[in-house]
């Protein structure tokens, strides 16, 4: 096989693709309870891992739905604003009850012209519980326009989102509320 370097793309011959190795992009994280809100369901059992790339109100509230709680009084989401200069990636699960601030650990946040990458470990809570709740990770990167979003899991590669497709869920989640989802990703 032949590696070949161009520009911040590694390209290896016979490849199906090529792989990002871009530069480093500034993030911040966001989590469970950061905002009064959950995700919404989604079929677990066909798509075992939720991936999003969140660029306005509308995709936030295809995936989360607002949960009063007494007590806090925190908001249901971001506000408007932070959609103009910054965008949300979430991967979710659905998981035993874990130490949330462990389960998911952002290892890089890198891009080049066509690609933003989030590689991340993910230590699975072993110890089962009377019930499962949807965690999630949420990564705040600058707003920039990616053909692809791709999502690197304990080092191996689990989510591909082609938003050069419109593909910004999988699943795919419904911009219009009270119509079923199509669940494909598509």
């Amino acid at each position: 096989m032949v590696a070949f370097l161009a520009g911040p793309l590694l390209w290896t011959a016979g490849a199906a693709e090529p792989q990002a190795e871009g530069k480093a992009v500034p993030y911040r994280t966001a989590g469970a309870d950061d905002f009064q809100s959950f995700i919404k369901n989604w079929d677990d059992k066909k798509q075992p891992v939720l991936y999003a790339l969140i660029q306005t109100p509308a995709q936030w509230n295809a995936i989360f739905h607002p949960a009063p709680v007494m007590g806090k009084n925190r908001s249901f989401g971001p506000d408007e604003k932070e959609f103009e200069k910054e965008q949300l990636l979430v991967i979710a699960r659905v998981m035993f009850l874990p130490d949330t601030d462990k389960v998911f650990q952002v290892e890089k946040v890198s891009a080049n012209a066509e690609e933003l990458v989030l590689s991340y470990r993910f230590d699975e809570p072993k110890t089962p519980q009377s019930y499962t709740i949807k965690n999630y990770l949420g990564v705040w990167v600058p707003k920039r326009t990616f053909k692809k979003v791709i999502f690197i899991e304990n080092g191996k590669r689990r989510g591909l989102l082609d938003v050069s497709k419109g593909q910004w869920s999988i699943p795919r989640m419904n911009l219009t509320p009270n119509k079923p989802d199509a669940g494909d990703g598509k």
